[in-house]
């Protein structure tokens, strides 16, 4: 429900916080599990951390208002920054359901709030320090770890498979991370790999199997000249929404008979 899904989002937003500042880690499919109860120690926690947050950066701005100065411009960078990250995410971590809890695209506008409270600080660091050399020295570390791990991330969508296989290791027992694998490795015709990429898909949904996997199956069945696997598969499933695929199955074994 609303609820459940806003109390979640209150680590969402935390989660997404943490890949800003240390981009590792990221998943294209999270299996983000919900927070049911205010009373659950992360949930609390997580809500209270924004509170204060937004607090914060709301009376920052408020106080930097009247005053001048570095400090005050820093204050009130750091403070408008915030809020416009908390802002632009408000739309898709409220009380409204989206199918998925947590996405990191959601949040790549949203970053230049949180981008531009760390150029107001830094900069007020790097004056007050009378550090000539200490701006460059932070850029350069930044850039050179923030661009290592950037670096790091590359393989992972240098194919299809390597993607899916990245999600798979971090989201195990999420059906559609098995089945967009056993997409990838089909169309590697990797077909003993995608064969069973499906049925893990299929066992870890069983009262509700996504037809595309046994359409997915039943291909990579046919593909392994196995069609009288792929017609059992067919005759036994009875799933909501797997007529379109069935007849695409049905086509490919009509073309098998055939050969």
């Amino acid at each position: 429900g609303g609820w459940e899904y806003l109390l979640t989002q209150t680590r969402v937003i935390l989660t997404y916080l943490r890949l800003l500042a240390w981009p590792v880690g990221q998943n294209l499919d999270h299996d983000f599990p919900l927070s049911k109860s205010l009373l659950e120690l992360p949930a609390l926690g997580a809500s209270l951390t924004l509170l204060v947050a937004g607090g914060a950066a709301l009376g920052g701005c408020l106080w930097a208002r009247r005053r001048a100065g570095n400090p005050a411009i820093a204050v009130r960078l750091a403070g408008v920054g915030l809020l416009w990250f908390l802002l632009v995410l408000a739309p898709s971590s409220s009380f409204i359901p989206i199918l998925d809890v947590i996405n990191e695209h959601r949040v790549y506008l949203a970053a230049w709030g949180i981008l531009l409270a760390a150029v107001g600080l830094a900069t007020l660091l790097v004056r007050r320090s009378r550090m000539p050399a200490l701006g460059p020295a932070l850029a350069i570390v930044a850039c050179g770890t923030l661009g290592l791990a950037t670096w790091s991330r590359n393989h992972v969508w240098a194919t299809q498979i390597a993607l899916w296989e990245d999600v798979v290791s971090k989201s195990p027992l999420k059906p559609r991370a098995h089945l967009q694998l056993g997409e990838a490795y089909g169309n590697k015709n990797e077909f003993e790999r995608a064969n069973a990429s499906y049925r893990r898909c299929l066992q870890l949904q069983p009262d509700r199997p996504d037809p595309r996997a046994i359409a997915g199956l039943g291909d990579v069945l046919i593909r392994q000249q196995r069609p009288l696997e792929a017609a059992q598969l067919l005759a036994q499933a009875n799933v909501p929404g797997l007529g379109p695929f069935a007849a695409g199955i049905r086509a490919s074994l009509a073309i098998a008979d055939a050969v």
